[in-house]
């Protein structure tokens, strides 16, 4: 997952708690701004690798790690149905945004957080009258005969619904004689999934998403100062280097980058981006060519190719690798996959620019780019974890250092050694280089989104910047940039210095896929459950279906997913649990011998 590309800050007047939430401010203007530039403006193709790239990030880096763990087939089957069920929830975000757009069309519902209107039309009342956009945005109450079954607005409302919504008669006539420009307003209305938590399931889901969201931002932090120590300390191939140095040296770059007022960086963006996928094919070309003929680097005494690395268990029987099924592991692919494969939050920003029209084509392009994704996850940990097994490190990077591809350095000409050389350094340094322009935007992100959260912290800054004689506009322009800085300290410092001590990238990739288990299965489905009982209960149930609908629309489906999350929280809290004191008696243990 890599936020790089749309995350900012927001703030709803009222809300007095962190407000982590994709906001389309930076990606609006992007896709804007691409689509007034492109003769053929933002379309599915735009939607395409958007999503691509917004998906790839560190995630990838620990693929191979799980797939040694937990066995190669296991670790396959999970990438496979983390993905099918990511597209189940990424569909359903979709579909929830549609539906929201159509209940918000009744003027009755405008500035509503709660859909307070709807929920006085009663499940069974089929005569409760509903109140219709008209003209000038006034209302007309419509009483639906009782044979036709259900409730009815009108075709028009709601672009989720499109030319798939159902009229009687009454309705189409009324919207037949209404100007369709005075209804734009009906679909201007655009949500977040925040807003959505709000309207659908109340205030305490949308404390519990803000919370999910905050951590995954905190843990990605994390994770991308680990990457960057990780992948300096392997190419100077100094393992004794200082942790903190690195941090140092790290924090010396970005905290300043955080706490400045970033542009968006499009052409850099773009740049990492071509490199992201650079280094990503220097790693599954390397591996599958090491297989079938890099016996140097290779973990087998094997004569042949391929040069598969051996079955390996530790000294308590866990396996460190394995070509079938440990459950040990499962805490790790599981979360590693499903952080890999995490865009729900970002879905109604991809789609909001999209032409009407091309709008149904939405799930094609989701399920195209998140099997783009995982064919590359599943290449890229097939390859690496059969070759380098055991050895396979949390960060796969870092097992291309002083790699050889096949190649015997001592003998070959210096072109080749030269070209192995160059390879090697792509794939180790460049998430180091990728961590300096991703993580001041994501702090930056962070760093407002709390700073909207405590209203408090700007009187005291105020009010003591007040008592040494500061004033007027001065008094507002220094109080708003104290409290900036303040805040981005806050959110960039403390991952770092976490860093100097928690070293395992894989844990780190545990912790998000705890937090992003609500964010990306949860939240969703019960959204889908929510927005699919009001429109219902209001419309009728033959009114459910949206544009976005498909197989994955089943309640059947909502359940697996509801019960497989369960099953998923609790093995991965047991294992990072362990994990843990694992990691804390050995703590114990280097403090005890020194």
């Amino acid at each position: 997952m890599d936020w790089t590309m749309y995350m900012e800050d927001e703030y709803t007047e009222g809300v007095e708690f962190p407000i982590a939430q994709f906001n389309p401010s930076i990606a609006i203007t992007r896709l804007v701004s691409f689509a007034e530039q492109s003769p053929s403006g933002y379309d599915t193709k735009a939607l395409y690798i958007f999503t691509i790239n917004y998906v790839l990030g560190v995630g990838c880096l620990g693929v191979p790690y799980g797939f040694a763990r937990t066995g190669v087939a296991f670790g396959s089957f999970l990438v496979v149905a983390v993905t099918v069920l990511a597209y189940a929830t990424v569909s359903w975000v979709a579909e929830t945004v549609g539906r929201a757009e159509r209940l918000a069309a009744m003027p009755c519902e405008q500035g509503s957080k709660c859909w307070i209107c709807l929920k006085e039309h009663k499940e069974n009342e089929v005569n409760t009258p509903l109140c219709v956009p008209i003209s000038g945005g006034e209302g007309v109450e419509v009483k639906v005969d009782v044979d036709v079954g259900h409730k009815v607005l009108g075709q028009q409302v709601g672009r989720g619904y499109g030319s798939s919504g159902r009229t009687t008669k009454a309705s189409k006539a009324k919207t037949e004689s209404t100007d369709s420009s005075n209804m734009n307003w009906a679909s201007e209305k655009s949500y977040e999934v925040t807003e959505l938590c709000t309207k659908f399931l109340g205030w305490r889901h949308k404390v519990l998403y803000q919370v999910s969201l905050l951590a995954l931002m905190y843990v990605g932090l994390l994770a991308y100062s680990q990457v960057f120590a990780n992948s300096i300390s392997a190419a100077v191939e100094c393992d004794s280097c200082s942790r903190g140095l690195l941090s140092v040296v790290f924090a010396v770059i970005v905290v300043p980058l955080s706490c400045s007022d970033l542009e968006e960086q499009v052409t850099v963006q773009a740049m990492m981006a071509v490199a992201r996928f650079l280094a990503i094919f220097v790693m599954v070309g390397g591996s599958l060519y090491a297989l079938m003929f890099d016996r140097i680097d290779s973990q087998t005494s094997r004569g042949r190719a391929p040069f598969l690395a051996p079955v390996v268990t530790d000294e308590e029987g866990e396996s460190l690798m394995s070509y079938s099924f440990a459950f040990s592991g499962f805490g790790v692919m599981f979360s590693t996959a499903l952080f890999s494969q995490l865009f729900q939050h970002s879905v109604p920003g991809l789609i909001r620019p999209l032409p009407e029209y091309q709008k149904r084509k939405v799930p094609q392009v989701f399920m195209k780019a998140l099997a783009t994704t995982m064919t590359l996850y599943l290449v890229l940990g097939i390859s690496a974890a059969c070759y380098f097994g055991s050895s396979t490190r949390s960060s796969v990077n870092l097992n291309f250092t002083n790699f050889s591809y096949g190649i015997d350095l001592q003998e070959a000409p210096e072109w080749q050694v030269w070209l192995v050389k160059v390879l090697s350094n792509v794939v180790v340094l460049f998430p180091a280089a990728d961590t300096l322009s991703v993580f001041p935007l994501i702090a930056n992100t962070l760093g407002n989104n709390l700073s909207t959260s405590s209203p408090g912290m700007t009187k005291r800054i105020r009010t003591l910047l007040k008592g040494r004689g500061w004033a007027g506009e001065e008094l507002k322009t220094h109080t708003a940039k104290v409290n900036m800085i303040i805040w981005r300290l806050i959110a960039s410092v403390p991952p770092i210095l976490a860093s100097v001590y928690a070293k395992d990238l894989a844990f780190s990739l545990q912790l998000a896929g705890l937090a992003g288990l609500y964010v990306a299965f949860i939240c969703p489905a019960l959204l889908q459950r929510a927005s699919s009982n009001a429109i219902k209960r209001n419309f009728g149930e033959t009114e459910v279906w949206t544009i976005y609908s498909g197989w994955q629309s089943k309640r059947e489906v909502e359940i697996v997913v509801l019960v497989f999350s369960l099953f998923a929280f609790v093995v991965v809290m047991s294992q990072i649990r362990t994990q843990f004191l694992e990691m804390v008696g050995r703590g114990g243990e280097r403090e005890t011998e020194s």
